[in-house]
């Protein structure tokens, strides 16, 4: 009988080790050929999960802009007489921008600060004078709600905020009259950002601002006579492709 066992016991060590040899988990399988388990989705070669939790950026663009000044002169002697024009005008901005976004799931929210350097310039022709209208200095400050792709490597975004304008006025005939003011108003705006990798991404944007009124009046010299000029609630349409570097 125990001989029996003996021999059955045997006869199992020499089968057991053949048959747990091809088991993938098996450490007995030492040929190189384990059949691993398949991952779960092939692996891409564009950038995903670049966007983290959250993210410090900094940034440059250009832009065009068409821009409605709407301007008004009015002459106040016995009667007052008014000249308004529509007047719209063509410019380029460069700008600088800077600002921070987290993400939750595919849910972006983010601020954004920038300043831009305007090229408007515009002479206009009134019944009284020449006025040249320029544009030096444009800033804003926004909120920027936006969707992400499942990749995270697509923004798709809106901007709503608060901008503020130098305007700067010159009358050719009276020097003594030249001025400028600082407007306010409101902005809104919809954009794409595609993440090139973890350092850098790509944006383009459309941007509307609308100011307030730009009231002021002079007086030229040896005249009694008043003048108003007004701009009544300049706007600007404008289109930005920029470059942003996220830290």
């Amino acid at each position: 009988m125990s001989k029996l066992i003996l021999k059955n016991l045997f006869i199992l060590m020499l089968v057991a080790p053949a048959v747990f040899a091809d088991e993938p988990l098996s450490t007995f399988n030492l040929q190189g050929d384990l059949d691993y388990p398949e991952p779960f989705g092939k692996e891409s070669y564009f950038a995903t999960q670049v966007l983290s939790f959250y993210r410090f950026y900094m940034g440059i663009s250009a832009g065009a802009n068409m821009t409605s000044l709407n301007p008004k002169i009015s002459e106040t002697t016995t009667d007052t007489q008014e000249n308004e024009l529509n007047k719209k005008t063509f410019g380029y901005a460069g700008t600088l921008y800077g600002g921070l976004g987290a993400s939750y799931s595919n849910f972006y929210i983010g601020a954004e600060l920038s300043g831009s350097y305007n090229t408007l310039n515009k002479k206009i022709n009134t019944l009284y004078n020449e006025i040249k209208i320029t544009q030096p200095i444009v800033g804003g400050i926004d909120l920027i709600p936006g969707l992400l792709t499942y990749q995270k490597d697509f923004l798709l975004y809106g901007r709503v905020g608060m901008g503020g304008s130098l305007f700067k006025f010159k009358l050719n005939n009276d020097s003594g009259a030249n001025t400028q003011e600082f407007a306010f108003g409101w902005r809104a705006g919809v954009g794409m950002e595609y993440f090139i990798n973890d350092s850098f991404s790509m944006r383009i944007e459309y941007l509307f601002t609308k100011y307030d009124d730009i009231k002021e009046s002079y007086k030229p010299q040896k005249s009694k006579t008043n003048y108003t000029y007004e701009l009544s609630s300049p706007s600007a349409n404008q289109v930005n492709l920029g470059l942003t570097i996220n830290f």
